[in-house]
C-alpha cells in the first residue's frame, strides 16, 4: 500500500470492478453458450474485485487506529 501515493485509490477501484460486475451479472443469459463463459468470468472477476476491497480495508484501518490499541 505504500507503492500508491493514495491509498483510497486501490479501494476504489476495486470496489467499482466489483460493484459493476455484480450489477451485469442478472443482465446476462446463461443459457447462451458464450454468455454462460463470460457470466462465469464476470462473477469470478467480481468476487476476487471484492476480495481484494476487503483485504485493502483491513490494511487500511490497521493504519488508521494507534499501536497502543
Amino acid at each position: 500500500m505504500t507503492k500508491f501515493s493514495i491509498r483510497k485509490f486501490p479501494f476504489v477501484g476495486s470496489l467499482l470492478i466489483g460493484a459493476v460486475g455484480c450489477g451485469l451479472c442478472p443482465l446476462l443469459d446463461n443459457r447462451v453458450p458464450w454468455q454462460s463463459t463470460t457470466l462465469s468470468a464476470l462473477v469470478l472477476l467480481s468476487a476476487t474485485s471484492l476480495s481484494c476491497t476487503f483485504s485493502i480495508i483491513w490494511l487500511y484501518t490497521a493504519e488508521l487506529y494507534p499501536t497502543g490499541i
